[in-house]
C-alpha cells in the first residue's frame, strides 16, 4: 500500500487552530498481523494535546484495537479533541477507499462512546441487530468474527487460570429463524468450542429463550453439554442431543417472577417426574 500526503500539499493537516502532525508510518506487518498505519500528534493553538493513528485495511488486530486510535492528554479532556481528530482521520480513510472504519471502546466509557455516536457511528442493540442480520449482513459477520475472537480468548484465559469450564448464555437466537441461528450463531459458537474445550475443559451452553423449532438446529453444536431455561420438549431435545452429552432444565424463567417457592417446587417436581432425573 503506498501512504498518502494527509494535507493533501497544504500546510496542515486540518487547520492553524487544530491539526494532525505526521510523526511517522508503519508499514504491513502480516507476520504480526499488523496493517499500514499513520501515527500522529494533535495539535491545538501550537500545543501536543495528545496522539491518534489510523491503521489502514482489516486484520486480526483491527478486531481489538480498530482503525482509529486516540488518546487525548489528561488536562485536555473535555474539549472534543478526539472527535475532531476522528474526523480527519476519517477523510484519510476515506481516501484510501475503505468502506468500513471500525472504532472499538469499552461500553462503560461513556466519553469515547459519546465520541463515536458524534461520528455517526452504530452501537447495535439485540433488535437492531437481528434486523441486520437480513439487511447487513456481511456487516453483522464482521462484527462476529471479532466478537469470537474476543471470547475464545477470554475463555483460553479461564482455562489456564485453572477453570473446568465456562457456560455460553445466547438466549437471543430465539428471535431468529433456526436457519439464521445457523448462520449467525452457531457457526461462531462451534469456533469458540472448538478452541477451547478438552477433556479438562468444558463448555456448557444455555439458551433460556428457545422454542421448540430451534432444537434439532442447537443440537449440532459441539458444547458438552447443553442448558435449556424454556419450557422445551426436553424428550425431544434428548432424542436429538448425542447420548454422550448432558441435557438440562428446563423451568420457565418467568415462573420465578410471580410464584411461591411452593408452586416452583410442585413444578420442579412435575418436570422430574416427567422426564426423569
Amino acid at each position: 500500500m503506498a501512504f498518502l500526503d494527509p494535507a493533501e500539499g497544504n500546510r496542515y493537516f486540518g487547520n492553524q487552530q487544530f491539526h494532525l502532525k505526521l510523526l511517522k508510518t508503519t508499514p504491513a506487518d502480516p507476520g504480526r498481523g499488523y496493517v499500514p498505519a499513520y501515527h500522529f500528534e494533535m495539535v491545538a493553538d501550537g500545543t501536543v494535546v495528545g496522539r491518534c493513528n489510523l491503521r489502514v485495511g482489516q486484520g486480526e488486530n483491527i478486531r481489538y484495537a480498530g482503525n482509529i486510535g486516540y488518546e487525548v492528554e489528561m488536562g485536555y479532556r473535555g474539549r472534543h479533541y478526539a472527535l475532531r481528530a476522528a474526523r480527519l482521520l476519517l477523510r484519510l480513510a476515506f481516501r484510501h477507499r475503505m468502506q468500513r472504519v471500525l472504532i472499538t471502546c469499552r461500553p462503560d466509557h461513556l466519553p469515547s462512546r459519546k465520541t463515536c455516536e458524534r461520528l455517526g457511528a452504530v452501537l447495535c442493540g439485540s433488535e437492531d441487530f437481528m434486523v441486520a442480520c437480513m439487511t447487513e449482513p456481511e456487516t453483522v459477520h464482521v462484527f462476529l468474527d471479532a466478537l469470537c475472537g474476543f471470547l475464545t480468548d477470554y475463555a483460553l484465559a479461564y482455562r489456564q487460570a485453572g477453570a473446568a469450564g465456562i457456560l455460553i448464555a445466547e438466549p437471543a437466537t430465539a428471535m431468529i429463524s433456526p436457519a439464521m441461528m445457523q448462520e449467525f450463531s452457531n457457526v461462531y459458537l462451534d469456533r469458540i468450542t472448538d478452541s477451547v474445550q478438552d477433556e479438562t475443559f468444558a463448555v456448557i451452553y444455555h439458551n433460556c429463550g428457545a422454542a421448540n423449532p430451534h432444537v434439532q438446529t442447537i443440537a449440532g453444536l459441539h458444547a458438552a453439554a447443553f442448558h435449556f431455561g424454556s419450557d422445551i420438549d426436553l424428550a425431544r431435545a434428548r432424542g436429538m442431543i448425542p447420548a454422550d452429552r448432558a441435557v438440562m432444565g428446563n423451568l420457565d424463567p418467568r415462573a420465578f417472577l410471580g410464584a411461591q417457592p411452593d408452586a416452583i417446587r410442585q413444578k420442579a417436581v412435575q418436570q422430574q417426574a416427567q422426564w426423569g432425573a
